[in-house]
């Protein structure tokens, strides 16, 4: 059996693996029974004070989703002391020395600023490196969170739904209108990955942030200890986890690079994934940090996994790529999932029998023919990305009647060497006699998509066995 890529931390961008020498072990053994608890209560106690200051800073602020008013000069100056207070609770977490290289633009010159790559909740010490301290596009389930919302309203934020396309909508026009008043607002960080990841690659940049069409900073971090306890992806180590390790860490080796200003053309700003893409590809090739055909929504699958009790990283279906291929949305991916992961549960990959019972049907040897034609790697077992690819790459080809895709598929994936001109005659014959109202399949397949497909295949003098 080949092994999966797809699903290690190689590839997968949301799969981080912690492992400690034996040093490091001891270290962390030691550390958690003598430094590691006080620098614990002086944290605890400074994000209190940090978080009083928020609450005095944020009361009778009407902010909300659908509101945002910018401060007034008396918030201001309380503006830099919560700065102030916020580089210390970094300070008491480990983070003592942030180098800094490169120049920060001005709000004026780079209204924008995109922070890559994005792997843990450390990296919020971006917003205290500098001055002025910047706000942020974020998801509104966070500024419901306790404390941690009272900080986030503090740096008048963008609130956002991703579930709501109208929330999305409106996100978007409150930031085009904040980058019409640069005076008004602070330069705005966006983070345009959307989400954690083990900061080996650069995933896909949703386009939001690049909308307005206005020039964009890049500012890259990164954290340059050997023992890797920031990094925060859907596998791996939990929230917690990483904080106390990153406690029992002596100091965190943090360093922010501000890159060249990007300035968009004419084509970019008026394509704004086009803009999002180049900007990606201008990161990639100044870091030689690959890009990857990832995005938000391979987490997304991951996280939905979880209801299945279904192995999360292997929901992942690379979705820019599959989503162009194949001109798919994510609820349909997420549905063909929810098939999919309802008979594989936690064993992760499908096998031929598991795939009959997806159909309703034995195991034959046209089910066969049909499961070799989804088992691209040959080996016995279906991932869930091979099984987009097959049912939207040979199977719907064949329900819309596009028939020379179906047999160059069925010639490529079967390995006919013999009799094809008898195996294509027999397919032209049974599709001048199929009627998907009386054949044996339609009555008995529970997917329909399929039951034309498997009629056509079932040939038992020209079906390879």
């Amino acid at each position: 059996m080949k092994k999966d890529t797809m699903n290690d931390g190689t590839t997968n961008p949301f799969v981080h693996q912690l492992k400690l020498t034996t040093l490091q072990t001891i270290q962390v053994f030691l550390m958690s029974l003598t430094i590691a608890p006080i620098k614990m209560i002086f944290t605890i106690l400074s994000l209190a004070l940090t978080w009083f200051l928020a609450l005095i800073f944020t009361i009778g602020d009407p902010i909300q989703e659908d509101r945002m008013h910018y401060i007034g000069p008396f918030r201001k100056k309380l503006y830099q002391i919560f700065r102030y207070l916020g580089r210390m609770d970094l300070f008491f977490m480990g983070l003592h020395r942030i180098n800094v290289k490169g120049k920060r633009a001005s709000a004026k010159d780079a209204p924008i600023l995109v922070a890559v790559p994005h792997s843990s909740i450390l990296d919020i010490f971006i917003w205290f490196v500098s001055d002025p301290m910047p706000t942020a596009v974020s998801k509104y389930e966070n500024f419901e969170t306790p404390i941690f919302g009272t900080l986030l309203k503090a740096i008048q934020p963008i609130l956002v739904k991703r579930e709501d396309r109208k929330s999305r909508k409106n996100s978007v026009q409150f930031l085009k209108q904040r980058m019409d008043m640069p005076n008004m607002w602070p330069q705005m960080i966006v983070f345009p990955e959307g989400t954690c990841t083990n900061s080996r690659s650069l995933i896909q940049f949703k386009a939001g942030a690049f909308l307005p069409g206005v020039a964009v900073q890049p500012v890259v971090l990164r954290y340059l200890n050997k023992m890797n306890s920031f990094t925060w992806t859907e596998c791996g180590p939990g929230g917690l986890t990483l904080m106390w390790f990153t406690l029992c860490q002596f100091y965190v080796k943090a360093e922010i690079e501000y890159l060249p200003v990007f300035v968009p053309n004419i084509l970019e700003q008026a394509d704004a994934e086009m803009y999002a893409t180049n900007v990606r590809l201008s990161i990639s090739n100044c870091l030689h940090l690959p890009c990857s055909e990832y995005s938000i929504e391979d987490w997304q699958l991951m996280r939905y996994a979880l209801r299945f009790n279904f192995p999360p990283k292997n929901a992942v279906v690379a979705f820019p790529s599959v989503s162009k291929k194949y001109k798919l949305n994510y609820i349909s991916v997420k549905e063909r999932f929810s098939e999919y992961a309802t008979v594989v549960k936690a064993k992760g990959l499908m096998t031929v029998e598991m795939f009959a019972q997806l159909l309703n049907l034995s195991v034959s040897p046209t089910v066969q023919l049909l499961f070799r034609m989804y088992d691209t790697e040959n080996c016995g077992l279906i991932t869930f990305k091979q099984y987009i690819m097959g049912f939207y790459g040979v199977s719907l080809p064949a329900v819309t009647e596009n028939w020379d895709v179906t047999l160059n598929l069925i010639k490529k994936r079967c390995f006919l060497t013999k009799c094809i001109n008898d195996f294509e005659i027999s397919i032209c014959a049974r599709l001048t006699s199929c009627d998907n109202t009386t054949d044996n399949y339609t009555s008995m397949c529970n997917r329909p998509e399929l039951a034309k497909l498997l009629y056509i295949l079932e040939s038992s003098e020209t079906v390879p066995q």
